[in-house]
């Protein structure tokens, strides 16, 4: 996570109480301008608009997934394994960590 020009923290804990009640999690919070920079630049590439799916909503309550070149009625999926892979996913949040 990139906080402002000069903090960046590294580490797998997420901002929710299931990840900091239940996972053992970790981090580092580090104070660099320079490398701050550097991982700006290594994933300005992610938060291109060219590698996301927008979503749209449509009149009748479903969902299209839009990219430059596509347009899906459901979630993408590189194969039938990540298709399951995305439902059972889909199955969470446990509510009670929430």
């Amino acid at each position: 996570m990139i906080v402002d020009d000069t903090i960046t923290f590294v580490g797998s804990a997420n901002l929710d109480a299931r990840s900091l009640r239940l996972n053992t999690e970790m981090g580092l919070l580090i104070e660099s301008a320079e490398l701050n920079q550097e991982i700006r630049e290594f994933i300005k590439v992610d938060f291109d608009k060219r590698n996301a799916w927008h979503l749209q909503p449509q009149p009748d309550g479903s969902i299209r997934w839009v990219s430059d070149d596509e347009s899906l009625s459901r979630q993408p999926a590189d194969s039938h394994l990540q298709r399951l892979e995305n439902w059972f996913i889909g199955m969470l949040p446990i509510e009670s960590e929430m």
